[in-house]
């Protein structure tokens, strides 16, 4: 009977949060196999989807009272259990209060959301249950908390394989085979955006079209129509009809790509760009003669060195005894580049820390002798100016000050000396 206050407890925190535990934060799907060993179709399946059908974009209406359905369903449930535990306790006030205890409000789900895969091992009697009775498919959904349940189904006939999906829609409870195709020598890559599209027609509807831009380069900006493309990875999502894509980044030419996207497609579309002949470059060194290489390549040893074409992004490495290696991205274009470099010893974090503790020593120090300089001053116009104890407080504190000042000034300089040579 101990037990019933903290699980009144916990049942009541849970009723209060449930919106924050009901929100609906990602579509999740459920990858099962109806037969054994088929553990390397499984983790592709979860690759493919993982990376092409990642976004849930449908959002029928359905879909929206299914969420709201499961959420009131979970509030119901856990303000019963609260009335059943009060019941338990003979207790009239606590039995009072969980019976006129508001339901929370309900979380309109969002969309887009986002898609999550998980692959389940494999049982022979869940699968057996999971195959052959429909019946079981949603009370396992409910269990797992998925929205989705991809079933795999395989027949091996010496090299030849043929795979069948089945995908099971918790908020219709429908099942339709989506994928049914035969694999020669066991090559599954071969089939990967057939999969992607069948599983694409699921999470973004049966007219979902997507872009695939390959060898893309990482600051290639991409317009659709004159509007931004935001990409998940090397993809998007697009619909279907015409569209003019234009390719730019700095330092290559850009390029225009007119197509017509059909329904129901995936459509490659190469990403690279020409480089831009952007002349000349000098690259600087005020330190004399070092060694220097351009995207990995070296160049020669010079105080400068005339790069006669040049391509971004472009990396530039300048190395000189005595001073530290420097490395500079250069991502907008110019005619000149001056690379200064650090002493060595400037990259010893500790040898750093000392400089910089033994500089700002020296200005709380001189800060301090100066409060202590107007005080006593501050204190000398109060009371009497001419009793001959201010006089000699007044010199040594503004002595002290000077001479505090002067070795600020010191350290300062001294600090700014060695910053600009190797010698320490």
């Amino acid at each position: 009977m101990r037990l019933f206050p903290l699980r009144l407890a916990v049942m009541g925190m849970l009723l209060v949060c449930l919106p924050l535990f009901g929100e609906q934060v990602s579509y999740s799907v459920g990858i099962l196999s109806l037969q054994s060993g088929t553990e390397a179709l499984e983790s592709f399946v979860q690759e493919v989807g993982t990376g092409y059908a990642n976004l849930f974009t449908i959002a029928p209406t359905s879909y929206s009272e299914y969420l709201l359905a499961k959420q009131e369903r979970s509030s119901e449930m856990m303000k019963n259990e609260t009335i059943s535990l009060s019941y338990a306790k003979h207790s009239p006030l606590e039995l009072e209060k969980a019976s006129k205890a508001e339901l929370p409000a309900l979380v309109e789900p969002p969309y887009p959301l986002g898609v999550t895969y998980r692959t389940f091992p494999f049982e022979e009697k869940r699968a057996t249950m999971l195959g052959t009775f429909e019946a079981s498919r949603p009370w396992f959904c409910s269990k797992e908390g998925l929205d989705a349940l991809l079933l795999i189904q395989t027949t091996e006939l010496a090299s030849v394989k043929r795979i069948r999906l089945f995908w099971y829609d918790a908020p219709s409870s429908s099942t339709r085979l989506i994928f049914d195709q035969v694999v020669v020598k066991q090559d599954l890559r071969e089939k990967k955006e057939d999969i992607a599209l069948a599983l694409l027609q699921r999470t973004a509807g049966s007219d979902a079209s997507m872009l695939v831009f390959d060898q893309l380069g990482p600051a290639v900006r991409i317009e659709a129509n004159n509007e931004d493309l935001i990409l998940s990875g090397s993809h998007t999502l697009v619909k279907p009809g015409e569209l003019v894509l234009t390719l730019s980044s700095v330092g290559y030419a850009s390029r225009t790509v007119s197509l017509t996207v059909q329904p129901g497609t995936i459509t490659h579309i190469p990403g690279s760009l020409k480089p831009l002949d952007l002349g000349s470059i000098e690259l600087v060194s005020p330190f004399g003669a070092s060694n220097w290489y351009v995207q990995g390549s070296f160049l020669g040893n010079a105080s400068s060195i005339t790069l006669g074409q040049y391509s971004l992004p472009m990396l530039v490495v300048a190395q000189k005894d005595g001073f530290a290696s420097k490395t500079i991205q250069l991502q907008s274009p110019t005619d000149s580049l001056l690379v200064e470099l650090k002493p060595e010893w400037m990259s010893s974090v500790e040898l750093l820390e000392e400089k910089q503790r033994g500089f700002y020593k020296s200005l709380r120090n001189t800060m301090l002798v100066f409060g202590l300089y107007v005080a006593c001053s501050t204190l000398s116009e109060t009371f009497e100016v001419a009793n001959p104890l201010w006089q000699p407080l007044l010199v040594a504190t503004s002595g002290f000050a000077l001479v505090s000042s002067l070795q600020t000034i010191m350290n300062l300089a001294s600090y700014a000396s060695l910053a600009g040579s190797s010698v320490r």
